[in-house]
């Protein structure tokens, strides 16, 4: 398993490298990287066109190996929990900070000398996890199905005239659908086992397993509406040209994706160098200009293209809230989806 990884992980690569994002600065060869001097397994749930340009250049300048472990978010946190006694891990990489939170007991306390050039609301959570990038969450709709007259915001999510018809990822297994739920939560008065179980009947109990799968149903006509990031939506816009945008007027809610460095790896020094590396400004600077992703960085523009994160009309969300009810939520949560499913 780990030597298929580490193939997958190399011709991820090289791939980059006969493409434009081959690395953050751009002239980096393969045999340009020195011979490790040190290791790290990152558990991260990023995509490969995230992580292995930015993984490939610390490699560059550290010395240090990494070898990525790809999941969804809470899967892998799942593991760094069952891992804990002997930890394999050294670093979660993605996430939001609410699900990472969560699970701060496996985590260990580290505050980056970068902090100091954050934006106020990206601060460090806990001097426990770090944020990466900020990612706001947009509603997407497919034009054939469903007009932009007929959306208002999320209680959207109850509405019976899109009973069936909305697309949402597991809220178990998907970090930001964590965050979607607590959201949806909040707007409706905490009443938490009537909405969850009113929430699931709107949407006839189906649930996609990641955020591809939620855009796919969307732009292949399968769902007419559905909840994703900010980056994942204008991915899937660029994709399928059709598909529109919608924020919500009532709102978004913007969570930090972070990391973090778990608790008592093997390799804690290099782990805080490479916690280091995501906060700097070239990494931060690649995000925003590359990536196209929103950072979490002071003085450095919004992605082009995108509203300004001035002009965003923000929710409150209490992520220390959101993180304390996580294993309360997810009771409840499987409790009424087993309920739902049997009628």
């Amino acid at each position: 398993m780990k030597r298929s990884l580490r193939l997958k992980f190399w011709l991820c690569l090289w791939t980059c490298l006969l493409t434009a994002c081959g690395s953050l600065s751009g002239h980096i060869a393969v045999s340009d990287v020195p011979h490790p001097v040190d290791s790290l397994t990152v558990y991260t749930s990023y995509p490969a066109s995230i992580y292995a340009p930015i993984i490939k250049e610390f490699q560059y300048k550290t010395g240090i190996w990494v070898e990525p472990v790809e999941g969804e978010a809470i899967d892998l946190l799942e593991r760094i929990k069952a891992e804990a006694p002997t930890p394999t891990a050294d670093v979660m990489f993605g996430g939001g900070v609410d699900t990472l939170l969560a699970y701060k007991e496996f985590f260990a306390v580290y505050e980056t000398p970068e902090t100091l050039n954050f934006l106020l609301h990206s601060k460090p959570y806990e001097k426990i996890v770090t944020p990466f990038l900020i990612n706001p969450l947009v509603f997407v709709y497919n034009p054939r199905l469903v007009g932009l007259t007929e959306l208002f915001g999320w209680n959207d999510l109850l509405n019976p005239a899109f009973k069936g018809r909305i697309a949402m990822g597991d809220p178990m297994n998907c970090a930001i659908y964590y965050t979607v739920l607590q959201t949806f939560l909040a707007i409706n008065s905490e009443k938490y086992e009537k909405n969850i179980a009113a929430l699931l009947l709107n949407l006839k109990g189906k649930l996609y397993d990641s955020e591809a799968a939620v855009g796919e149903a969307v732009a292949s006509d399968e769902k007419a509406l559905g909840i994703l990031s900010e980056a994942a939506a204008y991915e899937l816009q660029a994709r399928n040209k059709d598909i529109q945008i919608f924020y919500p007027p009532d709102g978004t809610t913007v969570v930090p994706d972070g990391s973090a460095i778990v608790k008592n790896s093997a390799h804690a020094a290099a782990a805080a160098k490479f916690i280091d590396y995501l906060s700097s400004l070239p990494v931060q600077r690649y995000l925003t200009e590359n990536a196209r992703r929103r950072t979490v960085r002071k003085a450095l523009p919004d992605p082009a293209g995108r509203p300004s994160y001035r002009e965003l009309k923000l929710r409150g969300y209490d992520i220390q809230q959101a993180a304390s009810q996580q294993r309360l939520v997810a009771k409840l949560w499987r409790s009424i989806a087993g309920r739902v499913a049997e009628k």
